[in-house]
């Protein structure tokens, strides 16, 4: 297991530039990183995995999760082929894991990151952090009954609302010997 944590002495001016970048804010690096792709996956590993890394949370940070999700895979890749334990101190496969299944859950694909969290508790039985997100996260999905009895409520709301527009425009107007059966036709809807 190898564990990146180097002190060169000469930084190339593309890593001296995006650490100036890195200063002001997380839409600042992601436009950085995105201008200058092609240059900084020419830079020496340890400075293209670190432009990585910060590139990937800036993208989790500004809510592109999508693309934070595609980011992290190939983190996730090269931490496994590179055999990188820890990058500067941190768990780098671990942390990307976590900020994966956050990724999903804020996309509402709670399954996916459910699947994650029970990997990482697998990992690490004693990871709170994951623990408490998936219990957070299985709280969050709903059985299908609920969510097929909140669109049938939602349904005959704007059902309600369709025989209220019929009775005011056409039924009292047109057909007052109806009135009472589309009243108690509205109510019924309406208690359902």
């Amino acid at each position: 297991i190898r564990t990146v944590n180097y002190s060169k002495t000469y930084r190339s001016k593309i890593y001296r530039d995006f650490q100036e970048v890195q200063q002001t804010s997380w839409h600042n690096v992601t436009r950085f990183y995105e201008e200058h792709e092609q240059r900084i996956l020419n830079l020496d590993f340890e400075e293209y995995f670190e432009l990585l890394l910060c590139y990937t949370g800036a993208l989790f940070e500004i809510g592109a999760y999508r693309k934070h999700i595609l980011m992290a895979k190939t983190i996730i890749e090269i931490s496994i082929v590179q055999n990188i334990d820890r990058f500067r101190g941190d768990d780098i496969y671990s942390k990307t894991l976590f900020r994966k299944a956050a990724s999903h859950f804020n996309l509402l694909e709670y399954s996916k990151c459910e699947h994650i969290l029970r990997e990482l508790i697998k990992m690490n039985p004693k990871n709170e952090d994951a623990i408490n997100f998936l219990k957070r996260c299985l709280r969050s999905v709903q059985p299908r009954y609920i969510q097929n009895s909140r669109a049938a409520a939602i349904l005959l709301f704007f059902t309600t609302a369709l025989v209220i527009c019929i009775e005011v425009l056409l039924v009292k107007n047109f057909f007052p010997y109806h009135v009472d059966t589309v009243m108690n036709l509205r109510n019924v809807i309406f208690i359902s």
